[in-house]
């Protein structure tokens, strides 16, 4: 299993690095120039009214559907469960 990328420091095996890319995307792929501060592309979506939450929605499901696959815990699902449906109810 060839481990390409990185985050903080640790290498991330070949089949979570989509997700890897996806995640950073989405939280923290931009930096202010000068200062420590990032963000991703998910605040940006949120301003599309209605659209930006249905998009956040899908990408929060595959997201969820792929750490499934990948072997995430139970407990883990739950909380990413609570935490996408408490997304999409704030969001509406």
């Amino acid at each position: 299993m060839p481990i390409d990328h990185q985050i903080n420091g640790k290498p991330i095996p070949e089949s979570l690095q989509k997700i890897a890319k996806i995640t950073k995307l989405m939280d923290s792929q931009f930096r202010i120039p000068g200062t420590k501060f990032t963000f991703g592309i998910d605040p940006i979506i949120g301003l599309i009214p209605g659209l930006g939450d249905l998009i956040d929605y899908v990408i929060s499901a595959y997201l969820l559907i792929a750490m499934v696959r990948n072997g995430a815990s139970g407990r883990t699902v739950a909380k990413m469960i609570i935490n996408i449906t408490i997304d999409g109810i704030v969001g509406l």
